[in-house]
């Protein structure tokens, strides 16, 4: 049996497996970016939902209407649309206004297509790519929060407080997000 592994005061993602260990730890430790699904920057809670958005299998209305637990399958937030994915994380009146809000804060238009890969395929600085990832991360989490608010509570707060805690979020985890300048 190998030794137990203890990381104080170091990174579960910079650490790399000993040569001499067993090939189920070696390929635990090759699949943590997998696993993290590449948003390394994000906040962990907010990774996880991100997670969950990209394979859609968050149970919004147009799946608990097909269930039956729901009798109509409008957005909890706008009332307008039917809520599915697309519709919730890219093409609601309220995601659109954060992401336009949000995007400002960071000198660039992330409204595009809500895809994450539109990102990471951009010719962008490492610093860049990982500060709007984290930061688009964190919108889905915060649109995500605000659709349990409207469905559970029937109260929307307005797209620039939430965006207000977007920045919060992404300063406290030591990134700055107050008009970026990135030329």
């Amino acid at each position: 049996m190998g030794e137990p592994v203890y990381l104080k005061d170091s990174s579960w993602l910079q650490y790399n497996p000993p040569s001499d260990c067993g090939w189920y730890w070696r390929k635990i430790c090759s699949v943590k970016d997998t696993i993290s699904g590449g948003f390394v920057e994000a906040v962990p809670k907010h990774t996880f939902i991100a997670w969950i958005i990209s394979h859609q299998a968050l149970k919004l209305k147009d799946k608990l209407v097909q269930y039956g637990v729901c009798v109509d399958d409008f957005c909890c937030i706008c009332q307008m649309h039917s809520e599915t994915h697309q519709h919730l994380f890219t093409s609601c009146q309220f995601t659109q206004e954060l992401l336009y809000i949000v995007g400002n804060l960071l000198g660039t238009d992330i409204r595009a297509d809500g895809c994450l890969l539109t990102f990471a395929r951009r010719r962008w600085i490492k610093l860049r790519k990982s500060v709007t990832i984290a930061a688009v991360i964190a919108c889905w989490y915060f649109i995500w929060m605000q659709r349990n608010e409207a469905r559970l509570h029937l109260c929307i707060t307005r797209p620039s407080i939430v965006a207000s805690h977007v920045q919060e979020v992404n300063e406290t985890d030591g990134i700055c997000v107050a008009k970026m300048n990135w030329e």
